[in-house]
């Protein structure tokens, strides 16, 4: 508990605020941040601190009130105390209560942001008191910071020139980040393939050393830091204080940069690694938040974005550039001739294909180069694209030399000025050759596939709107007895019996108005009479303009299967039936202990008419009747489950529905799947109330004859015979311990008290064994009854006894003695008959 006190010289109304805030210490102490009183002044010296200041500042209370020492104006960053202080004063004019947000600088000399909120209480002395809280925000302000940084990035990445733009945020970044410097290195291959590293860019905070001109920054191999190297090129970020690293390499840079933490991400530009972006704490061991390592790999992520995008638009511009040479040396002819015929455009490929040098074309009309037929050709498809107002196609094909035929797709159309004006037309032909091959192909294919359709075990169909077929494989005619030829054209109403025909009419229909795959169970009766069950799967089929035109199925005869899964429910309900007669409650849950069943027994004690019901409960939930007792149950299921093993007969009780307390006798196993992963537990248990009834009369009757045998075992130890009016007789045989000494005693002061004796007589004929201890309790013995006004004599002490007894040194001299206890009788009866 920390002890705070009002400065001296206060008033009183404030050193009745010091006791306040001492009785209110060990609430004030929890919270997270600092409870504070101070005076306006200079220092803002304060009268009360919580222990929050600890965890805030790393001063003590007792360091920080009265300025002990440290004045609180003092934790203030440098770089906001001025703006603090004039921001409280404006405040405090306009209002009892403010709100500041500034930074702190802490013992360990780490900066962290804080939110200060109070009001001023005037004391009796008329001096202004403030009295607030302060709290840790710094989490907070970096994300707010950091996520508003985000929000610009963009703007400066949109500049003109890219590298600008990069700089311009990543100065921002490191100013939001509070970190003392942000970098960038650029990955290069070196000529022995190895890739290496350099610094392009670097920020750095007031006071931070810059690092950018160091030759350690250039020409950098991984290879020292080869952990961080295999880290981002997986494209996982590094971060943490030299403390989180132990490879040699690593240790160096946190030396000789003067680092105590560092963060850097990979930057990728695709699937390239192009290099790194990272931050520097020199100041702080800096514990790095989430949201700084994330906004890292966003604003790497955007460079890496951007830098692709210049490599995109430079690659553009090379494009253009470019496009005449790959126009000149394209592999396909193409030419474009003005509206008077002339060729304004021809590449080497064209004037290659009619075997004219290239500078030759240009400026010259067909009819300079060719015959009278190819130019009317040309003019022919010339004016069909002028008239057409836009591009046409024809097929050519030209043999060759060596027998072949090569395939050409020549494609005409009209060339445009930026006013949208014909200036002429273009050429290009394409070698199509290698499609014409493919349509082969094509067709080799669909052949493969009629044989698919031909030789498959399902029923395949297509049929359009109407119900018509339009295709239809062989097994399907087979199936139903009517040609495959026959089947085209005709409805299933016109093949099918009237049962069969509607119901596939029906789902063809939902398929239609949906225009969505749909699975249906189908009955199907062919023409003799025989019963399927039909596993069908219906597609819409549309045309090039998307429109439906048909309906597609595949049916697979699932009739075996119906047959079986029939005989599965029916064991199933056989099985449910045995369940519910088993005249035992049974119940099985799942690992997060809810019921995934019951017998009808367990059902009824639990109040359920329908074991389904409960389905989906625990025995927290308060329709149980044994919701208060569900720990109990639950401790005993998690052990199941997590041992894998079987707890058998426990026994425990239970609330039934109708609040009788019963005692249940519980067996509980672990529930496996196929795999013999444990699912959950299975439970088996039957009523054993009565049983523990009977059991508690045995024990109880078992006790009780237990208590009378000790009583007769007490009663025959210590017999206490009357024998004449005042004389009483105790034979003792056997051994004499602690607890039989004292029923002797016992017995012998209650006799003499009922009897009114005067005399009794200590039989220790049958005892055999006589020492200090049972001596001293045959005296202990006498004395007691001496004090009731009678006498104890000890008869029958053996010649071993005797001897003890004289070797042990013990005292009878209080004792009359007698050799035997007839002598013993004899002496007292001839003792009081002559006193008679």
């Amino acid at each position: 508990m920390v002890s705070n006190s009002a400065s001296p010289g206060s008033d009183n109304q404030s050193v009745a605020a010091a006791f306040s805030y001492a009785s209110a210490a060990p609430l004030l102490d929890k919270l997270p941040g600092v409870v504070y009183r101070r005076r306006v002044d200079a220092n803002w010296t304060l009268e009360y601190a919580s222990a929050g200041c600890v965890a805030l500042t790393g001063y003590s209370p007792e360091a920080l009130i009265n300025n002990a020492e440290q004045p609180y104006i003092n934790l203030v960053h440098p770089a906001d105390r001025a703006t603090v202080v004039s921001t409280l004063q404006a405040a405090l004019s306009d209002g009892p209560d403010y709100a500041l947000t500034y930074r702190i600088v802490t013992l360990s000399n780490e900066t962290r942001w804080v939110r200060d909120t109070g009001w001023r209480t005037d004391a009796s002395n008329s001096a202004a008191v403030l009295e607030g809280f302060v709290q840790d925000i710094t989490v907070q302000h970096r994300r707010d910071v950091l996520i508003a940084t985000l929000a610009e990035a963009r703007t400066f990445l949109d500049t003109a020139d890219v590298w600008t733009g990069i700089r311009a945020m990543l100065e921002r970044l490191g100013q939001a980040a509070d970190v003392s410097r942000v970098y960038l290195f650029e990955n290069f291959r070196a000529p022995d393939g190895a890739i290496r590293t350099s610094q392009r860019y670097e920020w750095v905070a007031p006071g931070i050393r810059p690092l950018i001109e160091h030759v350690a920054t250039q020409d950098s191999t991984y290879n020292n830091v080869g952990e961080w190297a295999r880290m981002l090129r997986q494209g996982r970020p590094v971060y943490g204080t030299a403390s989180d690293f132990s490879e040699p390499g690593q240790q160096l840079i946190f030396e000789e940069q003067d680092v105590l933490s560092l963060a850097f991400v990979p930057i990728f530009m695709g699937e390239q690694w192009w290099g790194f972006l990272g931050f520097d704490d020199c100041v702080t061991a800096r514990q790095w938040m989430q949201v700084e390592i994330d906004t890292l790999v966003t604003v790497a992520d955007m460079i890496g974005a951007a830098l692709r995008r210049a490599t995109i638009e430079q690659a553009m511009q090379n494009t253009a550039r470019l496009f005449q040479q790959i126009i000149d040396n394209a592999p396909t002819p193409i030419c474009v001739r003005n509206l008077e015929g002339r060729y304004t455009l021809a590449n080497q490929a064209y004037a290659q294909r009619y075997n004219l040098p290239a500078p030759d074309i240009v400026g010259r009309r067909p009819i300079d180069l060719f015959s009278v037929q190819q130019t009317l050709a040309f003019r022919h498809y010339d004016e069909q694209a002028l008239q057409a107002d836009g591009p046409i196609e024809y097929e050519e094909t030209v043999p060759l030399s060596d027998g072949s035929t090569r395939y050409y797709q020549q494609l005409r159309f009209p060339i445009f000025d930026a006013a949208g004006r014909i200036t002429g037309v273009g050429s290009i032909a394409a070698d199509i050759t290698a499609y014409k091959e493919a349509e082969r192909q094509l067709r080799e294919s669909q052949t493969l596939l009629s044989g698919i359709l031909n030789n498959a075990e399902l029923l395949i169909f297509a049929r359009d709107p109407e119900g018509r077929f339009i295709m239809v494989n062989p097994f399907y005619a087979n199936l139903i007895g009517v040609p495959q030829a026959e089947m085209i054209g005709k409805t299933t109403a016109e093949l099918l019996p009237t049962v069969t025909s509607t119901i596939l009419r029906n789902n063809d229909q939902q398929v239609i108005e949906t225009q969505q795959t749909h699975i249906f169970e189908e009955y199907f009766l062919d023409p003799s009479g025989h019963e399927y069950t039909m596993l069908a799967i219906k597609f819409p089929l549309f045309d090039n303009q998307g429109k439906l035109y048909a309906v597609g199925g595949i049916s697979t005869d699932v009739t075996s299967l119906k047959r079986n899964e029939e005989a599965l429910r029916r064991s199933q309900q056989f099985l449910r039936l045995v369940i519910d007669n088993i005249p035992l409650a049974i119940f099985w849950k799942d690992r997060a202990f809810r019921y995934l069943g019951a017998n009808k027994v367990f059902a009824t004690i639990a109040g359920f008419d329908d074991p389904d019901a409960m389905v989906g409960l625990d025995d927290e939930n308060d329709v149980m009747p044994w919701h208060k007792q569900a720990d109990l149950y639950r401790t005993d299921d998690r052990e199941v489950m997590e041992t894998n093993q079987p707890k058998l007969a426990i026994e425990e009780p239970l609330v039934r529905v109708d609040g009788k307390r019963r005692w249940l006798r519980t067996s509980k196993l672990p529930l496996h799947d196929s795999t013999g992963a444990v699912i959950g537990v299975l439970g088996v248990f039957d009523d054993i109330t009565e049983r523990k009834s009977l059991e508690e009369e045995r024990v109880l009757l078992q006790q009780q004859m237990i208590e009378a045998q000790q009583a007769a075992l007490r009663e025959l130890s210590t017999p206490l015979l009357p024998v004449a009016q005042g004389v009483l007789i105790m034979p003792l045989i056997g051994t004499i311990d602690d607890e039989r000494a004292s029923e002797i005693m016992e017995v012998l002061l209650d006799g003499v008290a009922s009897h009114r004796a005067h005399t009794v007589i200590l039989d220790i004929t049958g005892v055999q064994v006589v020492d200090t201890q049972v001596a001293n309790s045959f005296i202990q013995a006498a004395r007691a009854v001496q004090l009731l006004g009678a006498q104890v004599m000890l008869t029958g002490i053996q010649p071993q006894i005797a001897q003890t007894l004289v070797h042990l040194g013990v005292d009878l001299g209080m004792l009359t003695t007698r050799a035997t206890l007839q002598d013993g009788v004899a002496a007292v009866l001839r003792h009081h008959t002559i006193i008679s």
